[in-house]
């Protein structure tokens, strides 16, 4: 251990509950909501639930605790936590901040995507529900007014399947199907082509591409607020994932309140937990379940080394 008190430097949280927010508030990510759900629909349902429950238990809660014990003990980042104990780790260390890195620049542009939403939201939700914006497509199709782009043209969904229904669409429009709130995401958000066909023909197209001047603000909105945040140290850090934590527990539950009450509710329960036994024998679904328990507890990345160095020594990890 090091050979000075590094809480005289570095600060230390004020409360034990002040830790525990924090770390909850790591764990909690717009991939979490996105991801984790879209992981159970295509793995068979319940039975993802059930080998994502196995991982955790296997290596996941041990790993989270590793992690922390670790950073309570050193009291110091990870670059510095592996070459305490073993020299010839600091590499590790090092090697979980470059992912670190890399990762929060995903994640800030992910949450550019969700600032200019909610900004945006607060105006209308108008512009991404139907097909009648300049910038939409010919293959531009609106449930909400059941109609089409291309010469204004109504479509019946009246005793019509799936599988008609796709043949219909490539009857009457160019090849693929463009929904308005995709379009939008496309052409207003990102500055790419609304529809996905022109934009593969004419442009390359990546995950990172900023052609959008109000998404580049927003991707320097985000970065601001973190760095900020960051500049202020531990101070700051238990407050705000406090009310992070709280306000995305409320908008979860004011979610899921919502999605209870829409038609249909009770079909899309059923489909997404139903149980799919011959998914436990597909090394994809299991490799899908390990892999998912590490993210959703952020393992690896050296946040929960970091944020566990900052707890008093004499509490509990967890």
């Amino acid at each position: 251990m090091p050979d000075h008190d590094a809480r005289d430097e570095r600060g230390e949280f004020k409360s034990r509950s002040q830790f525990l927010f924090t770390v909850i508030g790591l764990t909690l990510g717009n991939g979490n909501f996105w991801h984790f759900p879209l992981a159970v629909k295509q793995f068979g349902g319940a039975s993802f639930l059930v080998m994502y429950s196995i991982c955790m238990v296997i290596y996941g809660v041990p790993m989270l605790y590793l992690e922390m014990m670790i950073g309570q003990i050193a009291q110091i980042g990870p670059m510095r936590a592996f070459q305490l104990n073993f020299p010839l780790l600091q590499g590790v260390g090092w090697s979980v901040c470059v992912l670190s890195f890399l990762r929060a620049i995903n994640i800030a542009l992910l949450n550019s995507f969700s600032l200019l939403y909610a900004f945006e939201s607060l105006i209308g939700v108008e512009t991404r529900t139907v097909c009648t914006n300049e910038f939409n497509s010919e293959a531009c199709f609106s449930p909400k007014t059941n109609r089409l782009k291309r010469k204004n043209t109504t479509v019946s969904f009246t005793n019509t399947t799936n599988k008609e229904l796709k043949e219909l669409y490539l009857k009457k429009t160019p090849p693929g199907i463009e929904f308005p709130a995709r379009e939008y995401f496309r052409e207003t958000l990102r500055g790419l082509p609304a529809s996905f066909t022109e934009g593969i023909m004419n442009h390359n197209e990546s995950e990172f591409y900023f052609g959008s001047g109000r998404l580049i603000g927003s991707f320097c909105i985000v970065w601001f607020i973190a760095c900020f945040i960051l500049l202020r140290r531990v101070r700051w850090l238990g407050k705000v994932f406090r009310f992070i934590v709280i306000f995305a527990g409320f908008l979860s539950f004011v979610f899921l309140i919502k999605a209870f009450t829409m038609n249909h509710s009770d079909v899309a329960l059923q489909r997404f937990f139903k149980f799919n036994g011959t998914q436990f024998g597909e090394i994809k679904a299991w490799h899908e379940a390990s892999r998912m328990s590490a993210v959703s507890l952020c393992l690896g990345m050296g946040g929960m080394i970091s944020m566990s160095s900052y707890n008093k020594r004499g509490n509990d990890a967890f």
